[in-house]
């Protein structure tokens, strides 16, 4: 059975290994948050509420671009499948800019305004 968009994304932001929740919590002291929690409304450590959050911010970006009108629902196009593959990529390899996010350090609406270049890891920027 397919996972959803949310459940993958859930599984992206879960802090499981002790080398993760290290890098969450030097996001939340460089940020000054508390390392524990951060904005409930933006999902804080519960990986289900960012997810959701993620989502949420990418439809809100990309639904003007090309999404259809189906009955008075507005359906996903490419663009939004396009942004979620990137930053479910870029969330998997880059450890750093997942830590910020789970911190709350990266705000789902920042995140999402974000090019490949930003989200690469920092040895493999770009100058």
């Amino acid at each position: 059975m397919c996972q959803s968009v949310r459940q993958k994304l859930q599984g992206v932001l879960t802090v499981t290994s002790p080398e993760d929740q290290r890098l969450v919590a030097q996001a939340a002291k460089v940020a000054n948050l508390p390392s524990s929690s951060s904005s409930s409304a933006q999902g804080g450590n519960d990986p289900a509420l960012l997810a959701g959050a993620v989502e949420r911010e990418i439809f809100n970006q990309t639904r003007t671009e090309d999404s259809v009108e189906c009955g008075g629902q507005s359906l996903v196009g490419n663009a939004y499948k396009r942004k979620l593959r990137q930053l479910a990529f870029n969330l998997r390899k880059n450890a750093e800019l997942r830590a910020r996010v789970c911190s709350g350090a990266l705000l789902p609406a920042d995140l999402v305004k974000m090019d490949n270049d930003a989200m690469a890891p920092k040895q493999v920027r770009w100058c």
